[in-house]
């Protein structure tokens, strides 16, 4: 039986949407298929697989995706589903736990993929708050404007937030692992 769940997490939560997808299998859910906001599940064996997801290198289908992806699949390893740049996968909980990062260097290349995908999809709506005081200061004060101008203003502040959060954490692994660039 197949079951759609609704969840949401920013971008930066990619460890908390793992330890949530792993939660899931140990209640007896195997995921087929994650898009905006939504998952969905199939039953299966509480616990048969172990998950983890991570940002690839572009929004469509490189060849030098596809060849790690292949690459993940020969160690044994599943993509499930790519939505974005954010691919799932999988593997028998069997087998034993799975690092897609191995070291904390590659950990920091994924973080820095991360920002850097912030930043580009924040830009746009960054780049449009001007406008969107402009119309408020014209003394168009429509609800509406008002309105967009504090959604830009909020996903601004989340973005930063979260890029914060991942320098946090690239600073912790450099100094865990003493990496000097």
């Amino acid at each position: 039986m197949r079951h759609k769940v609704w969840k949401a997490f920013w971008f930066w939560q990619h460890e908390k949407e793992e330890a949530w997808l792993n939660e899931m299998s140990a209640r007896g859910m195997r995921l087929v298929h994650a898009g905006f906001m939504n998952y969905t599940f199939e039953d299966a064996p509480r616990g048969e697989y172990l998950y983890r997801t991570q940002l690839l290198g572009t929004f469509f289908n490189s060849a030098e995706d596809a060849a790690y992806i292949r690459f993940l699949e020969e160690t044994g390893i599943e993509h499930i589903c790519t939505f974005g740049r954010w691919g799932y996968f999988r593997r028998k909980a069997s087998e034993g736990p799975f690092e897609i990062y191995s070291d904390n260097a590659s950990k920091i290349k994924h973080y820095k993929r991360i920002i850097q995908f912030i930043i580009m999809v924040g830009s746009g709506n960054t780049f449009m708050i001007p406008s969107s005081i402009q119309r408020v200061m014209d003394n168009r004060l429509t609800d509406m404007y008002i309105i967009i101008l504090a959604i830009q203003v909020l996903i601004t502040a989340l973005l930063v937030i979260g890029v914060t959060i991942l320098f946090k954490k690239i600073r912790k692994l450099k100094k865990d692992s003493n990496i000097i660039e």
